[in-house]
């Protein structure tokens, strides 16, 4: 009579944990409360410098890079600029044409030019974060809660997109919301970057240093890859 009474006293609980579990969009608008609500709507454009150091296999600094962006909510369009060695590389998104040019010569070669696209794209999706999630096309699946290796708990945000392959994971800490972290796939290689800074300047708690670490597919840490530093030099309400 006790093994049934324990029983179904553990499926009851269990039940109410399930129930109790946030679905994806009460999980996000928590999140989006924590990043200052409707705050970002007013955002006209916004500059920022972004400091990049790669890191070797024994965690020494390859080089550092320094990239210049703006973005302009208004007429969704985001530049870009930056300096390696001799070459000043410049680069505008407008809708989904690019132009892209180096030491002031347009670039012509389609591929160099998708990259750029591509990595446009990728810088804004990275920094305007968790807003970008409210997408209509990003498909959100909560996976529950779980804790990092640095000892982190989070809800965690499985996060695909139509016609590819990539998924991603959104860590929001369970107490304050803000996002904490970001896990993903792309092309086959798993990857988490630990948001260790948020900026508080714009009142949205957007990314002030971020560190990337190549993982297992459990996103266990593998070593250092990159870590990232933001700075807003200009907001635009």
């Amino acid at each position: 009579m006790k093994i049934k009474f324990y029983s179904s006293f553990f499926f009851l609980i269990s039940g109410l944990m399930c129930f109790a579990q946030m679905n994806a969009e009460e999980l996000l608008l928590k999140a989006l409360a924590a990043h200052g609500g409707d705050e970002y709507k007013e955002i006209k454009s916004i500059v920022y410098e972004k400091r990049i150091n790669h890191f070797d296999a024994n965690g020494a600094v390859l080089d550092t890079v320094v990239e210049n962006h703006m973005i302009d909510f208004e007429n969704a369009t985001s530049q870009f600029s930056s300096k390696l060695r001799e070459d000043e590389f410049t680069a505008k998104l407008d809708q989904d044409s690019v132009t892209f040019k180096i030491n002031g010569v347009d670039i012509l070669d389609s591929s160099k030019v998708l990259r750029m696209k591509n990595s446009l794209k990728a810088a804004t999706y990275v920094f305007w974060q968790p807003f970008k999630l409210l997408d209509p096309s990003a498909m959100l699946k909560p996976k529950g809660i779980t804790t990092l290796f640095n000892g982190w708990e989070v809800h965690v945000l499985e996060v695909r997109y139509p016609n590819s392959g990539d998924q991603w994971f959104f860590y929001f800490d369970t107490k304050t919301f803000l996002l904490k972290a970001t896990g993903v796939l792309f092309k086959g290689r798993y990857s988490l970057i630990v948001n260790e800074h948020h900026e508080k300047k714009t009142g949205l708690y957007l990314n002030a240093k971020r560190t990337s670490y190549f993982t297992t597919s459990s996103f266990a840490p593998i070593r250092v890859n990159t870590q990232y530093e933001y700075e807003v030099i200009r907001l635009i309400r």
